[in-house]
């Protein structure tokens, strides 16, 4: 392996993990502060991902997706939602979403992508006990931010009718 393609193969695994450190993003800027700011980090992440991953599929077919059962079902759920949304009543919002949820065909083709740099950069089983590490990690300090939100009620965000917000 080339000293250019670890670089990028490392590159793609820290992107991996800070997908699972989105749900820290807070905004009160925003209509949505706890949608909207993560919807756009997490497309951001994975844009930035998407060059050096194609490098890497293209010039090195080892890194590419290996034919599965969860890949057929992933990419033939993504080709519904393409019917769905060409079909749909309404293409534009089938495309983008809504403003709130912003969960439209769209966002649903950066989770694919997501997943398709996941399984190429994480390969052996040390490399997923550690990206798992990661996500429980980040669970864990959502959950906490959570435990203080319920008994801060102003903390982040004022907790109306007993719903924390973490």
């Amino acid at each position: 392996m080339s000293k250019l393609e670890k670089f990028i193969v490392k590159f793609l695994q820290i992107g991996v993990v800070a997908v699972f450190f989105v749900p820290l993003i807070y905004s009160s800027a925003t209509i949505f502060p706890f949608i909207f700011p993560k919807s756009l980090a997490f497309r951001l992440i994975i844009e930035l991902l998407l060059a050096p991953y194609l490098y890497l599929v293209l010039t090195n077919p080892a890194y590419r997706p290996k034919r599965s059962n969860i890949l057929m079902a992933i990419l033939a759920f993504l080709g519904i939602e393409v019917l769905a949304t060409v079909f749909g009543a309404d293409p534009l919002r089938s495309f983008w979403g809504n403003h709130e949820r912003m969960m439209g065909l769209y966002a649903y083709s950066h989770v694919v992508l997501f997943f398709l740099i996941a399984t190429s950069v994480y390969r052996t089983k040390e490399e997923w006990r550690g990206l798992i590490f990661y996500a429980l990690l980040a669970g864990a300090i959502v959950t906490g931010l959570g435990y203080v939100q319920y008994f801060s009620k102003s903390f982040l965000h004022e907790v109306k009718g007993g719903r924390i917000f973490s």
